[in-house]
């Protein structure tokens, strides 16, 4: 039985050779990987269903145009993570994260000294985050601070520690662990912290995490640009975790 999927992903086929004719074998094909994952995620559906009138080869053209001039930044932003866009966009969050926080009722600390590690924690979502490419990146990164922001607070009004993160594995929780669980604990993180690759990495873990240093304060206190913190802090965290995983699997 044919799905409405199944339907719209060989439209795509049809409507991607014709791409293919007007700008290329190569950028049709990498167009394609772009356009079958959103079909994936339901945004194919959600754009036809939510403009009146609208045509699937609109969809696609109108994401291979946004492709053709935004792939370039992303590839910036992402790979090669130059400062050159990395600079002005770390303003930008800082600006949208405190604009977010004043808003928020309830909110216990100052916005301006959270609104820089709340952009840090968004910073680090963009570097790996996925690009439909069926929108402008400002609007679609906003999106991404407001619901970064949003799961920060709910983290800290339940007193989960912000270092948790499931996409690879959970690091432990000091927090609700008994005393002389928290001590083994803070001594086998500790451990695994020596362990990183770099004495940069292992300062920014300890002094943010541990001693309680922002973001701003560890790259004054560092040298370093806020582009190199986010990008120091972002690799350490992956860096960290995977440490844990593999201790975690050599104790099974």
């Amino acid at each position: 039985m044919t799905t409405q999927s199944d339907q719209i992903e060989s439209n795509l086929e049809q409507i991607l050779k014709t791409v293919a004719a007007q700008r290329g074998v190569p950028f049709a094909a990498s167009l394609r990987l772009i356009l079958l994952a959103n079909l994936e995620r339901g945004r194919i559906d959600f754009y036809l269903n939510d403009h009146a009138q609208a045509q699937l080869h609109e969809y696609v053209w109108r994401v291979a145009d946004y492709y053709a001039r935004l792939s370039p930044y992303l590839h910036k932003l992402q790979q090669t993570k130059s400062p050159d866009v990395w600079e002005p966009l770390l303003q930008t969050l800082r600006k949208w994260a405190g604009a977010i926080l004043v808003h928020t009722p309830g909110l216990a600390g100052n916005p301006d000294r959270l609104s820089p590690d709340y952009a840090a924690a968004a910073a680090e979502k963009i570097l790996t985050a996925y690009f439909p490419y069926d929108t402008e990146f400002d609007p679609w990164a906003y999106v991404l601070v407001r619901n970064v922001c949003r799961q920060l607070l709910r983290r800290e009004r339940s007193q989960v520690d912000p270092i948790d993160d499931d996409r690879i594995v959970q690091l432990p929780d000091l927090r609700h662990a008994d005393v002389e669980r928290a001590r083994d604990l803070r001594r086998e993180l500790l451990a695994a912290i020596e362990q990183l690759s770099s004495d940069a990495r292992r300062q920014l873990i300890v002094l943010h995490y541990f001693q309680g240093y922002s973001l701003p304060d560890i790259a004054a206190r560092l040298g370093k640009t806020m582009s190199a913190i986010y990008k120091l802090h972002f690799d350490a965290l992956a860096e960290l975790r995977k440490i844990w995983a593999g201790k975690e699997h050599n104790d099974e």
